[in-house]
């Protein structure tokens, strides 16, 4: 059976990796797996998804308006009538209504989506309104977390919407061994953050909170895992509360070096603006056995 996985963008995030986790599953099933992404990608992601046996096709569309959705529909339509797969399954981001839309003028005969985001500061009712019609146009929606199910769909598991959570392997963090990290001692206390460094994880909120803790705890440190956008934003705040000395910036991790990087954390702090489940908590839990 043939299964398309279409997606915004394959770059170094959760959702992404659990993607990937889903793809690896359909592939040792036995599924003909296609990945469609239509935007940005990182090459090392790519190779994983290639790695676990799915093929991978990269529009690089560009995000362009409503010019630019109408691209990507038509670019969408021509992609599913040209290999016709059984089944599209859409990573519900957005624009996630487009992929939707094209499937069901190709005439797919199964349609199915997860949502993986929620939450009351990053989607308003627009959002919302959008999203209703989106899965009224699908055969099941999937959500991460129940809610997240809750958010969009207002009540959980009905014969349209279901959660499946997000999963790790647990003995890969567990088994893990502490790395070291220049700027972290061994008596020091380590939180950690981990995910793209954007405003909507909160990395504000846990700098300020750090503010508050280094009278009682001198030695405490924040252990940066990630890169992102606003990083230099976050640098400057650092810089006004004065706890510049207190954060380790590690920069980009690859996800197979990750468990080191959780065993060296004492706390994980998830202080994210809106989410739907945050993997890092898993993954940390996981790592802290």
């Amino acid at each position: 059976m043939k299964v398309f996985v279409t997606i915004p963008c394959l770059m170094l995030g959760g959702s992404e990796i659990a993607a990937l986790q889903m793809v690896q599953a359909l592939v040792s099933a036995g599924y003909d797996i296609t990945v469609v992404c239509y935007y940005e990608y990182d090459a090392g992601m790519v190779s994983r998804y290639q790695k676990a046996g799915a093929n991978v096709s990269l529009l690089e569309e560009k995000r362009d308006g409503l010019r630019g959705m109408w691209k990507l529909l038509c670019r969408l339509v021509e992609e599913f009538h040209k290999n016709k797969p059984d089944i599209v399954h859409v990573q519900y981001f957005a624009p996630g209504m487009i992929p939707i839309l094209a499937a069901r003028l190709s005439g797919v005969y199964r349609i199915f989506a997860t949502v993986h985001a929620a939450g009351n500061n990053g989607y308003s009712w627009k959002n919302k309104l959008l999203f209703r019609i989106s899965a009224a146009m699908t055969h099941h929606f999937f959500c991460v977390a129940e809610n997240t199910e809750q958010f969009w769909f207002g009540k959980i598991n009905t014969k349209k919407h279901s959660t499946i959570h997000n999963g790790v392997d647990i003995d890969f963090y567990k088994n893990a061994t502490p790395i070291e990290i220049s700027g972290i001692k061994p008596e020091d206390l380590v939180i950690g953050i981990a995910g793209r460094v954007v405003k909507l994880k909160g990395h504000d909120c846990l700098f300020r909170a750090v503010k508050r803790l280094m009278p009682k705890y001198p030695n405490l440190k924040v252990l940066v895992v990630g890169d992102g956008i606003d990083r230099q934003y976050f640098e400057e705040l650092a810089g006004e509360l004065n706890i510049t000395d207190h954060i380790v910036w590690a920069g980009r991790v690859e996800p197979e070096k990750l468990p080191g990087h959780y065993k060296l954390m004492d706390v994980l702090a998830m202080p994210s603006h809106w989410e739907g489940f945050g993997l890092t908590a898993a993954e940390a839990m996981a790592a802290g056995g």
